[in-house]
């Protein structure tokens, strides 16, 4: 389907501009990353992994993700144009470069394929969503799907 780039006052005057939705749903859970990711930084790996259920992380791995949450909850609320292609950019490069600290730390091949597994999936659904939304792409690339 095709897409019809609109003026910046038809995309505020459109239904799904705006902060809200699932948009909103990923941002409050990716400060919730950010939390714990500190949380574990601060008070230490034994007890983030009893206190929030998180396997051990390393420091790295801790750092990493913080970083790569950055331009998504920096650029959201600004609203700015470049979130969409920044977070898609990040996600992928989260995945990889957590995939690189677990295997630059030693651990098993079987656990860094789980790994890259699973930040892969998690990547390629934000990104499916960043690049299908309605709102992402009304708000943020001020275009709309034509009918």
């Amino acid at each position: 389907m095709a897409w019809r780039l609109v003026t910046d006052r038809e995309a505020r005057e459109h239904d799904y501009y705006g902060f809200g939705g699932w948009l909103l749903t990923f941002y409050v859970l990716s400060l919730a990353g950010i939390a714990m990711s500190l949380f574990a930084l601060v008070a230490g790996q034994d007890s983030s992994a009893a206190v929030v259920g998180m396997p051990g992380q390393s420091p790295a791995n801790l750092i990493v993700s913080i970083v790569f949450y950055l331009p998504f909850l920096v650029l959201t609320p600004m609203r700015h144009k470049a979130m969409p292609r920044a977070a898609i950019w990040s996600a992928w490069l989260f995945a990889a470069t957590n995939t690189a600290v677990i295997a630059f730390e030693g651990a098993e091949t079987s656990s860094i394929v789980i790994a890259f597994a699973a930040a892969a999936v998690a990547a390629g659904l934000f990104c499916w969503y960043l690049a299908q939304s309605k709102r992402v792409n009304v708000t943020f690339r001020r275009r709309v799907r034509e009918s």
